[in-house]
């Protein structure tokens, strides 16, 4: 029995000690954070024949492909320690709605301007984000489509800039792992010292049976 507790003990020495380095190590990260230039394409167009309005849905891409010239965003992004378990991310995008308006406008073809006889002459621009994460957090308008929660900004062409920020939490994996270290530890103490309590047991039975 002193066996079988006393590796009990061992293993839940080694289990504290790594689940505090685990601890320290997650804590003690600084954050980091940093900034990219990302291109604007146009996601999504709607139209409202009724008022004669079309609405542009402007996203991001890294595609030049895809972008429109000279149209772009700043993506700045800071990685901090939400607590052990999880770190958060903040995504900050920001723009001139002026420009951004003004380069879209220009970019438009007639065929894209006129739908159905109709021509669509005011135009309304919103900045459009999807994501397959549901945690991701913002102050626009969410909603789900095609199994994506799309955050929606409606933007004014005559402010000066524009910034929203995007959050999510994501899994600290160094300290989920090092739990799972700590559990095979302890899963293994446990075992080991059953074990040597039942060699102890059957060695002094032997022994009795010998006298």
């Amino acid at each position: 029995m002193k066996t079988k507790r006393k590796t009990v003990l061992i293993s839940a020495l080694l289990a504290v000690l790594v689940l505090a380095t685990v601890f320290l190590f997650a804590c003690n990260k600084p954050a980091t954070s940093g900034d990219k230039e990302y291109g604007v394409y146009i996601r999504r167009t709607l139209y409202n024949p009724t008022e004669g309005v079309m609405t542009v849905y402007a996203s991001l891409s890294s595609d030049e492909r895809m972008t429109i010239e000279n149209a772009t965003a700043n993506w700045h992004y800071v990685k901090s320690d939400y607590n052990a378990f999880y770190y958060r991310y903040d995504y900050t995008v920001s723009f001139s709605p002026k420009t951004l308006f003004s380069v879209i406008k220009d970019s438009l073809t007639q065929e894209q301007l006129i739908m159905d006889g109709v021509e669509y002459k005011v135009l309304k621009l919103v900045f459009e984000y999807a994501t397959i994460y549901k945690s991701l957090e913002s102050d626009g308008n969410v909603f789900v489509s095609d199994g994506q929660y799309v955050h929606d900004f409606p933007i004014d062409e005559n402010e000066e800039e524009f910034a929203t920020t995007l959050s999510i939490r994501t899994q600290n994996s160094a300290t989920w792992y090092g739990l799972l270290v700590a559990a095979a530890v302890v899963v293994f103490g446990a075992v080991l010292g059953a074990l040597l309590a039942r060699r102890k047991k059957y060695a002094t039975k032997e022994r009795t049976e010998n006298k």
